[in-house]
């Protein structure tokens, strides 16, 4: 699942995505309205966190904006305004929960679970499968010709990332962002280590190679079959 923090307390936004991190979510963080908008616009997002309060665009013209587009991604209100007439005004602008400041992880992250189970049963993806490599995302187990694969978390998480954007070459600033979080280090070498990692256990066993490297643009999963 694909989330957007739209928040601009850094101490909030980082304790939600980390939270969310370790939940096995991917997750993009921006700080003011005109980005969070520009991102939901953008990219495609299973739920939208969006604080009220921020600079630049504050998140009731987000929110409008995001509905006047047609956009429906899922929004989450995070607010320290508790006011009742407040909140009905926001859930006729289109917000699909609202939770009170402070909140604990626990409870937004059962409203994420929640959100997504009401409204948007079929997008919740079971099982998928490239070639013969197969990956229950519910029991989080991976195998290939019916040999079971262990993972760590982060080789599982980088190998959703490449299925999700199969085809697709994937640098290493985008998977460093999406895998490990915006604030680590970009000199870091972590993205190769953990490719020859999961290299080792999903291809070396097998003929066919799953995942390629792009020298000079960074890596991808094709399904062709040579």
């Amino acid at each position: 699942m694909n989330i957007l923090i739209i928040e601009d307390e850094t101490k909030t936004a980082k304790f939600v995505q980390k939270g969310l991190f370790e939940s096995g979510y991917f997750v993009d963080v921006v700080s003011n309205g005109m980005d969070g908008l520009y991102y939901a616009a953008s990219r495609q997002y299973d739920v939208i966190i969006l604080d009220l309060m921020l600079p630049k665009m504050d998140g009731w013209k987000v929110l409008k904006a995001l509905r006047a587009t047609d956009n429906n991604t899922n929004v989450i209100i995070l607010s320290a305004i508790s006011d009742t007439d407040e909140k009905v005004k926001l859930f006729d602008y289109g917000a699909d929960d609202y939770l009170v400041k402070p909140f604990s992880f626990s409870e937004l992250h059962a409203r994420i679970k929640a959100i997504q189970k009401r409204t948007k049963p079929e997008a919740i993806m079971q099982m998928l499968q490239v070639v013969d490599l197969s990956i229950d995302c519910v029991a989080f187990k991976v195998s290939r010709q019916n040999k079971t694969i262990e993972l760590t978390i982060k080789e599982y998480l980088l190998l959703l990332l490449l299925i999700q954007n199969i085809n697709e070459v994937l640098n290493r600033n985008t998977i460093l962002d999406k895998v490990w979080g915006i604030n680590f280090e970009s000199e870091t070498n972590i993205v190769d280590v953990t490719i020859r990692r999961l290299r080792k256990k999903i291809d070396d066993d097998f003929d066919v190679k799953l995942i390629h490297s792009i020298r000079g643009l960074g890596y991808v999963i094709r399904d062709e079959v040579a």
